[in-house]
């Protein structure tokens, strides 16, 4: 839980408000990227095992919030792109929507959101270790 100090008195939010933030901008790219995060295993699409839109699990491991105590929030976000989408705008819509809707919903201003692109999928997942941080 986090803590923030007002002239009007405390306010506290969990971790999961931030979290749900995240989630909804990733769900606004219509499927074209995916929470992920390399300690996970990708099964191929058509395996019959497991289809790859069933990934998207916003596990605990894939966005990653720390605090300082002081309300400073460094975010960190893993995902993988599919193929034919732009990583750049991909990475650049995602960290706008983190800073707004974080601003709006919670007062606070992250001191640093970092985008990792883990991958990008096709049939196959090609892994790749593109970080974009602001």
């Amino acid at each position: 839980m986090f803590k923030i100090d007002t002239v009007h008195g405390n306010i506290h939010y969990e971790e999961n408000i931030i979290r749900k933030i995240v989630e909804k901008g990733v769900d606004s790219f219509g499927g074209k990227v995916l929470l992920y995060n390399n300690s996970k295993r990708l099964l191929a699409v058509g395996s019959g095992r497991k289809p790859a839109s069933s990934l998207q699990t916003g596990g605990a491991n894939t966005i990653r919030i720390n605090d300082d105590g002081e309300g400073n929030l460094d975010i960190t976000v893993y995902l993988v792109v599919r193929f034919g989408a732009s990583i750049s705008k991909v990475t650049d819509d995602l960290l706008d929507y983190i800073y707004e809707y974080v601003e709006r919903i919670t007062g606070i201003i992250p001191v640093k959101v970092t985008v990792n692109v883990t991958g990008v999928l096709s049939k196959n997942l090609v892994r790749r270790n593109i970080e974009v941080s602001r």
